[in-house]
């Protein structure tokens, strides 16, 4: 009976998801329902929201996310990164490795719009070669999300770590070889019967004006001040081992005052830069965990589990897999299926958690409701089957590596 209590919060949390509420929403509604299914007191329930919205972990996450779009609006508006790929396509002169360059670099700043916008890129990387609209598609669809276990700049990784309560770079460490192997499994739709071809620099965007002649000189530069900063992050981050909302904070301050905005303009900046949606998504997870632990709904889950004969292992591919699937979210899948599978270790496995994040990460790069998947394929008037068909090989490597570093 305790297990369709809570099974039923997560159909209805599901169901929300499907008709489009906000993922915070759904997960704050998820959790009086949880709570009123396990009987928690109107007062308990209150109390563990109020502390989980004050909790020191929950701002300092919220303000980490909140300086990233920052991060990524400053970017926008200065070109740092068309910049960055244009210059790059003038120094590499073999498409094949031009190609994966814009959706890499745009994958740098997490939105789903960027995978539109290199989508335009790829495009006009490949020129006249013969390729099928569905190979196009899954270049600039793969590539974007190679940085999706590494990169300390995502959401899912960024609360993934507070899910857990470890820091975020010794869960890197586990999750490292995943991004590393994305990229060797995504060479093969490269140069897979395409000849290497020298030629002249095309321009990935397409321009109205005319066109300025650059040398190889401003090309480094460009490329230099659009990597700068995250390279810095990314520094201060794993080398000082500063925390990442003050390391992002270091960055974008010089770049905020750069910038000239006049102190009425401020607010206008924050409004456009900051999306509250993913603010409100953070406090829905964190309350979400905090409920299911004072609820108990874990032990009734971990209980249940133990008597069916499932392992541990199989449910952390499983579970995180089939809500990646159902969502295409990735904060979804660490949402819901993070805070059970910690609830049923006696202390936090990294090994088992990265491979539940790879398995998740595997099951949003092939569903349909992924958003950047949909606007690849409508761009380039790729089937989108064929393209989750191209990629799914690569996927199940990476999820039976992941199964292989747990058992060593």
């Amino acid at each position: 009976m305790e297990l369709l209590k809570l099974g039923l919060v997560f159909v209805v949390i599901l169901l929300l998801i499907k008709k489009k509420i906000n993922l915070g929403v759904s997960m704050i509604i998820g959790s009086v329902l949880l709570a009123f299914l396990f009987k928690m007191s109107v007062g308990e329930t209150i109390e563990t929201f109020f502390r989980t919205m004050v909790s020191t972990s929950t701002i300092q996450t919220a303000v980490a996310l909140m300086l990233i779009m920052m991060l990524e609006y400053i970017m926008r508006q200065k070109n740092m990164l068309e910049k960055m790929v244009l210059s790059l396509n003038h120094l590499i002169r073999d498409y094949r490795m031009v190609m994966p360059v814009p959706p890499m670099f745009m994958g740098l700043l997490p939105s789903a719009g960027g995978a539109l916008f290199s989508a335009s890129m790829v495009s006009n990387a490949c020129g006249d070669h013969e390729m099928t609209a569905e190979r196009k598609g899954v270049i600039n669809f793969w590539f974007r999300h190679v940085w999706e276990c590494v990169l300390p700049l995502y959401p899912s990784l960024i609360i993934a770590s507070e899910v857990m309560g470890v820091p975020m770079n010794q869960f890197i460490q586990k999750t490292y070889p995943f991004a590393i192997m994305a990229v060797v499994l995504g060479i093969p739709y490269l140069v897979y019967e395409m000849k290497k071809e020298t030629r002249q620099a095309v321009n990935l965007i397409e321009q109205t004006d005319t066109v300025e002649i650059r040398n190889k000189n401003q090309d480094i530069k460009d490329l230099v001040l659009g990597i700068f900063p995250i390279l810095t992050i990314l520094a201060a981050f794993f080398l000082l081992n500063l925390s990442l909302w003050f390391s992002l904070f270091l960055v974008i301050l010089p770049m905020f005052f750069s910038m000239n905005l006049p102190i009425k303009e401020i607010p206008r900046f924050l409004q456009a830069s900051v999306s509250y949606k993913i603010i409100l998504i953070l406090i829905g997870i964190m309350i979400f965990k905090d409920i299911l632990e004072v609820s108990g709904a874990v032990n009734v889950l971990v209980d249940q589990m133990v008597g069916w004969g499932i392992s541990i292992v199989t449910l952390s591919i499983l579970l995180p897999f089939a809500i990646g699937f159902f969502t295409g979210i990735s904060q979804a899948f660490v949402a819901i299926a993070f805070p059970i599978l910690i609830g049923m270790m006696p202390e936090v496995n990294l090994s088992l958690m990265a491979l539940a994040h790879v398995s998740g990460f595997a099951g949003i790069m092939v569903s349909p409701m992924h958003l950047c998947l949909v606007l690849t394929a409508d761009f380039f008037n790729a089937q989108m089957g064929k393209m989750i068909a191209m990629i799914l090989p690569a996927l199940l490597i990476m999820i039976g590596a992941g199964w292989m570093l747990v058992q060593l």
